[in-house]
Order: structure tokens, then sequence, then C-alpha cells
């Protein structure tokens, strides 16, 4: 499996934690699944076998090509590495490294020739501040001249501090808001502790010593000198937090400290790594810087190996190809459907060749009228009245002892264009008669007639207003006498309200 992953790799990075008597490599391949660790072992060797020891281990997982092709970090143990960080004036924004190694140690003795120095530039807050790190240039040749027996030509030699930090950094955040706080690192038998202002910048750190039963009184101690050094590292506010990596063994460490009356108030974590181990760092140079940081390189100045390769950006490179083809494919399938539609649209002109031949002004004036056509149109479908519906209700609702004689309907057409000088006139008349009673009396169906008109739910809606008309007696010959009458429906008036039955 650890095979295949290397082969799938996109790029691959070893890390070299170099220590005094022990030598350990990581390597980390970045796949399409992520960054997998395939690689971990280590070696210890004499004083003076570096070299030696170096090219068994490598040669047990890698190949000449191999080492060629990978991007090799290369962290440096801290007792050969001195590192500081100190607030520096406006004056000396621009001084050169040595110039401000040289502020730091005043050290009459010191000659700054014979070390190589790196600086990264900060800020805490407002105040500017230069972080340090130097070795002897003896111990980094001796160093480099190991590592090109074996073929590697590193891209960054660091502190080992820093990738142990880094891997720390990567595994567990700090405590929020916590403005300083320090990071312990354990080992057999020896630790490290670093004071940090942000969730990834350190100010200073300590190597100490970690005996078998006084673990607890070690780190204590190593605690109280950080937390009163804080301020002369620019650090401006107190130590808030003691968060302990490492020695899983020692899982009661973080509550006996937190029963000191020397650490009240401050908030102590244990997590299980990493710890101050060359694996646990190995791990940290091969994983890499993450995207916008900044990592010292004592080897900066040495003209180490910088391909275009090292330099290009892959990771923004593949995620705006990703981007770029995602948009192109939608692009395409909606310039498709656009191209489908356009289709369309051409193999419906074709059905009216005529069209062709007519000019565009002549098109528009034939729309217009057109649209003023259907306008006219559905504005008297709109607001005509279906009388048909009239005269079937109505011949449903007479009554069988009335005749109806006369049914008129009119309606004023409303006119298109506003040019009406108000809402166009409608009525409704009816001429009936009835059968006169032998008594002479009124024939009472008529009283029953205009009742079942102003329930007609048809005539609420349009003719609400009904009134009964003229009332006629009319005799002829032998034939029995009739009523002749008249009903008038009408629209209510516009702002009257509806008559109450």
């Amino acid at each position: 499996m650890k095979a295949l992953l290397t082969r799938l790799a996109v790029q691959n990075e070893i890390g070299l934690a170099i220590g005094e008597r022990e030598i350990a490599v990581s390597q980390v391949a970045a796949t399409p699944l992520g960054r997998v660790e395939v690689v971990q072992d280590r070696a210890a060797f004499e004083p003076g076998g570096l070299a030696e020891a170096l090219e068994k281990l490598l040669a047990k997982h890698f190949t000449r090509r191999d080492l060629e092709r990978a991007r090799v970090s290369v962290g440096l143990p801290a007792l050969r590495v001195f590192f500081s960080t100190r607030p520096i004036q406006e004056r000396n924004l621009q001084a050169s490294p040595e110039i401000l190694l040289h502020e730091v140690l005043q050290s009459p003795t010191l000659i700054v020739d014979d070390m190589v120095v790196d600086l990264i530039k900060s800020k805490v807050g407002f105040r500017p501040l230069a972080s340090i790190v130097s070795c002897h240039k003896k111990y980094l040749s001796g160093v480099l001249a190991a590592l090109q027996s074996c073929g590697i030509v590193p891209t960054r030699a660091e502190p080992s501090p820093c990738a142990l930090l880094r891997e720390a950094v990567r595994r567990y955040h700090p405590p929020r808001n916590s403005r300083g706080f320090l990071r312990v690192f354990l080992g057999r038998g020896q630790g490290l502790a670093v004071l940090m202002a942000a969730p990834d910048m350190p100010l200073m750190w300590r190597p100490f010593d970690l005996p078998g039963e006084g673990e607890a009184e070690a780190v204590l101690a190593t605690v109280a000198s950080m937390r009163i050094l804080g301020s002369y590292c620019g650090l401006d506010s107190e130590v808030d937090a003691v968060l302990i990596h490492g020695r899983a063994d020692l899982g009661g460490l973080a509550d006996e400290l937190g029963a000191n009356p020397g650490l009240q108030g401050l908030q102590i974590l244990h997590h299980g790594g990493p710890g101050m181990d060359a694996a646990d760092v190995a791990t940290g140079l091969a994983r890499g810087l993450r995207s916008g940081s900044e990592a010292f390189n004592l080897i900066r100045s040495f003209g180490g190996r910088t391909s275009f390769r090292d330099l290009f950006p892959w990771g923004q490179a593949a995620f705006q190809v990703a981007v770029l083809l995602a948009a192109t494919s939608w692009l395409n399938v909606q310039l498709r459907a656009h191209r489908a539609e356009a289709e369309a649209v051409r193999a419906e002109d074709a059905k009216y060749p005529w069209a062709a031949k007519s000019s565009a002004e002549k098109l528009l004036g034939e729309k217009k009228m057109l649209e003023e056509k259907a306008a006219a149109i559905r504005a008297f479908v709109e607001t005509r009245i279906p009388w048909t519906s009239y005269t079937h209700d109505l011949s449903d609702r007479l009554p069988a002892d009335l005749t109806l004689v006369l049914f008129q309907g009119y309606q004023e057409l409303e006119l298109i264009g506003g040019r009406s000088n108000g809402k166009p006139k409608r009525s409704l008349t009816l001429r009936l008669n009835a059968p006169i009673p032998r008594t002479g009396a009124m024939p009472q169906e008529i009283d029953a007639f205009l009742q079942i008109l102003r329930d007609d739910p048809l005539l609420k809606r349009d003719f609400p207003k009904i009134e009964l008309g003229d009332l006629r007696w009319r005799q002829n010959g032998v034939n029995p006498a009739t009523a002749d009458f008249s009903v008038a429906c009408h629209p209510l008036e516009s702002g009257a309200s509806k008559p109450k039955p």
C-alpha cells in the first residue's frame, strides 16, 4: 500500500532529524487522498560516523533517483543552534542578521563571520520583533558534506524545535484568547520548553534535563524561569497556559502541576504527542510548511537547491485549474443549450419564407396591429356579458304560471384606449304576463318571481339592482284577464352598496 501511495504521489517530502547520537528519517507523500507518511525509521551513530550511518539508513528506503527528485529538509539539534527573539528599534528594521546577532549576543570574543545566521521579522501587536537563529559554519558544513556524500542537496535546514513545534501546532491548538503560553515537549531524559506569543510564533526555547523520578520538579522549574524571561523577548502579556506534549505515561503530570501554588491560574493541558523525539521531528520536517508561513533556513546563504519545481505553487495551480475546468464545463453546457434553442428558432423561421422578404419596419407595424386587435378581443371577452347563460338560467327559474314575453339585454361596448367618459352602460329588461285570479286580486306569482330573481347568483353578480316596472291589467275578449309587468335589472352604481334582501 505504501509503495502504491508513493507512486501516486504528486510530491515527496523527506525529513531528516539529526541529533547528537541519532538520526531519524520520515517521508510524506502528497497523494490524491492527502498527505500520508510512508516511511519512518531511525539509526544511532557514533561521533564522526554521521555520513556512514546516514548512507545506510537512506539506502534501506530510497534510491539515488528518489533522493534527487524529493525535497529534503534537515533539522539541526537545539544544542547546536542559538535562537532568540528581541524587540527591535525602528532604526534597526533594515539591519542585517549579522548586526542584529552581534547586538543580541554582545560578546567581544564571538566572531560573527564564523556563524551562519537567518532572520525572521514579525510583530506582536504593534511591536516589531526579530527572531534570530544561528549555528557554527564548521558544524553545518560537516552536516552538508555528509548529505552530499549520499547525493542529497537539501532545500532547507532549520532547528529541530521549529519542526517539532510545527507538528504540535498542526495537531493541537492553544486555548482560545490566549496571548502568551508555553509548549513543553517531553522525551526520555530530556525536554524542551518553547515560549509562544501566537499560535505558531516561538519567542524562545530552552532544553532541560528530565530525570527519571523528578519530572514534575524539572518542568515546574523550567516553566517558572520561562515566565520570567518572557518580557525580554517582547512578550507584553502574562503566560496563561501550559501545553505539555509527549510522555503519555506521565498522565497525572498536569494535575500535579496544577496543584502547585506557583502555577495557580494557569490552564495546563497534557497531550500524547508529539514528544521530544527524533521521529516526531522528522515527521514535522517532512510535512513541510503551511501555505503562506515562514521558516528559518540556515543554508539560504549556501545557495541550496531551489528549483522551479520547488518554487512553483502546485497547490494553487491545481485549484485554479480545477476551477477553470468546472467553469468551462458549465459554460459548454450553457452554450449547447443556447445553440439548440437557436436551431429551433431557425427551423421555425424556415416555415415562413415570406417573412424574409418583408422589411423589419413592415413586420413591426403588423405586429403592433395584431397586438391591438388581440387587446381589443381580450377586453371584449373579459367584459362582455354571456346572455345565453341568462336565457338558460331564467328558463329554469321561470314559474309555470308566468309567461316570458320579452328578454332584452343591453351592453355598451368598452372603448379601447381609455377614450370613454365613464363605465359602459348595461341593463336587462324582462316583460312577463301572469293570469289574474277570478277574485281580481293581484297575482302572487309576481312577488314570488321578483324574489327568485333577487336570489339568483348570476343576477347578483352582474345586475344586483332589480326593480318592478309598469304593471298593467289586460282583458282581451273571451280570454281570461292577465297582468302584464316588466322587470328592470341594473348594475350597482359606483360607490353604492348592494341592497339588502
